[in-house]
């Protein structure tokens, strides 16, 4: 709002948003384990749709993140791990990120005949492979509207305004949390002992910035516990 309201240029928010799009993920995240709200099977419609919100200002879709995310816990660090993807040094990955980013502008279906590569190191290209048929529609439908809206804003005339303040954002958020969430309390991905597949990195200065995810082992133990407890 700030930026389209001419406050500063639309670069100076990048950055900053590519945090806010960071912390969408928190919710999400919450809302794969029910912890939004109590009693949260309860509420299943309500924490769905946090997840929508928070998986979209990611790029993402709730369809995908929240059933790999669920394959992440039943099969942590095995080559069945959805995130076993990040299993390479931290520089690889994050220049695999960037291809990908490019990659991602491409729909689906077509990316997938592009990519021809089906193995879990590829990243959450088949996560359709584990869906139900509802969600596979689901997974599906997102992306092609999202790749639409960004490419109907770029020929629209406002490429600028959909990169710097959504796109880039999306995808750097995304890096953050592939280095903070996954590859840090994992590494270097060769555990599958419940106490010793992740990490607890500490110092509660880091609490905030990291969102409580400096202590993942508890949630791995723990994955009803809020976050924030």
């Amino acid at each position: 709002y700030l930026a389209l309201s001419g406050v500063g240029e639309y670069w100076m928010w990048t950055i900053p948003l590519a945090y806010v799009a960071f912390s969408h993920y928190t919710y999400v995240h919450e809302s794969i384990h029910r912890n939004i709200l109590p009693n949260g099977r309860t509420y299943d419609l309500v924490q769905t749709g946090f997840g929508w919100v928070g998986s979209v200002a990611l790029f993402g879709n709730w369809a995908m993140l929240s059933r790999t995310h669920k394959g992440h816990h039943s099969h942590l660090n095995t080559e069945k791990d959805p995130d076993i993807y990040v299993k390479k040094p931290l520089w690889r990955l994050l220049i695999r990120n960037v291809m990908s980013a490019i990659l991602q502008l491409i729909p689906l279906p077509f990316l997938k005949l592009l990519v021809k590569d089906r193995s879990p190191s590829v990243g959450y290209l088949n996560a359709d492979v584990s869906m139900t048929r509802s969600e596979k529609i689901a997974h599906f439908t997102a992306n092609a509207v999202m790749v639409t809206f960004v490419w109907a804003m770029i020929f629209m005339g406002y490429g600028w305004e959909v990169f710097l303040l959504y796109y880039i954002p999306s995808q750097g958020g995304y890096n953050f949390l592939a280095v903070v969430f996954q590859w840090l309390p994992h590494h270097p991905f060769e555990e599958t002992n419940r106490y010793k597949a992740s990490r607890n990195t500490g110092y509660s200065w880091l609490n905030l910035p990291l969102q409580w995810q400096n202590w993942h082992l508890m949630h791995h133990l723990w994955p009803s516990v809020p976050f924030y407890n």
